[in-house]
């Protein structure tokens, strides 16, 4: 049970990037859809589930302490990299970042679910892996815009790499069996506020600026949106 687990904590992630992956020669085009797709279904994630749960449980003052912290910290992140030569690139660092930071909680409930025999269990093991494909496609939409695609293993690898924190919650979640609620809610403010600075401020204006037809982008945006959405739906 728990191997299966884990390997659903990692499948959508990985799905994700290879369905990106199966195009051999992208186009800024394309290239500009994607990112326009994904930043929709971060957008989704971030205006449908995260903040609406935050504000359920803890209220709109918690949720906008910790939004403003983790915007805050981004934008720390962002001055300090601009700073620097990271070969991985600055749009794949910031949202590998707000990924691994969204996954995290996302897999200590998941854990909570399976080790209470809970619904929850379940029903979190289908939203991670409906949530994380669009999001591995974002991850190799920021390799495309920072030009480290060439090598496809390396790829895999960094995607792996961030999907893990899912696993690592997962198995915190499984270990302990309980988990305060507030530090769930924590990561999920924190998560929306840098999910939101990545969305808005890095990859819709690299979109529009990759991407030669506006409209098309802005329909991108929306399709991401909507597809978020009737998943939150049906699994809600």
């Amino acid at each position: 049970m728990i191997l299966i687990a884990i390997v659903i904590s990692l499948f959508g992630t990985i799905f994700g990037a290879l369905i990106a992956m199966a195009v051999k020669r992208p186009t800024k085009d394309f290239i500009a859809w994607m990112l326009g797709f994904s930043s929709g279904v971060i957008a989704c994630v971030v205006f449908l589930d995260l903040i609406p749960e935050v504000i359920k449980n803890r209220g709109i003052i918690f949720l906008s302490c910790y939004f403003i912290i983790g915007a805050a910290v981004f934008i720390l992140i962002r001055i300090l990299i601009s700073n620097y030569d990271i070969k991985i690139g600055r749009m794949s660092v910031m949202t590998a970042l707000a990924i691994m930071l969204h996954n995290f909680p996302e897999g200590v409930i998941m854990g909570i679910g399976l080790f209470s025999d809970s619904i929850i269990g379940i029903e979190m093991a289908i939203i991670i892996i409906m949530h994380d494909i669009p999001e591995g496609v974002a991850l190799i939409s920021s390799l495309m815009i920072d030009g480290h695609f060439k090598d496809k293993i390396g790829a895999l690898l960094y995607v792996f790499i961030t999907a893990l924190p899912t696993t690592i919650g997962l198995l915190i979640g499984i270990s302990m069996g309980n988990f305060k609620t507030s530090f769930l809610d924590m990561n999920f403010a924190l998560a929306a506020g840098i999910m939101s600075y990545v969305c808005f401020v890095e990859m819709m204006p690299e979109a529009f600026s990759k991407g030669k037809n506006i409209k098309e982008i802005i329909l991108s945006i929306i399709e991401g949106f909507l597809l978020s959405s009737l998943i939150i739906l049906i699994l809600h």
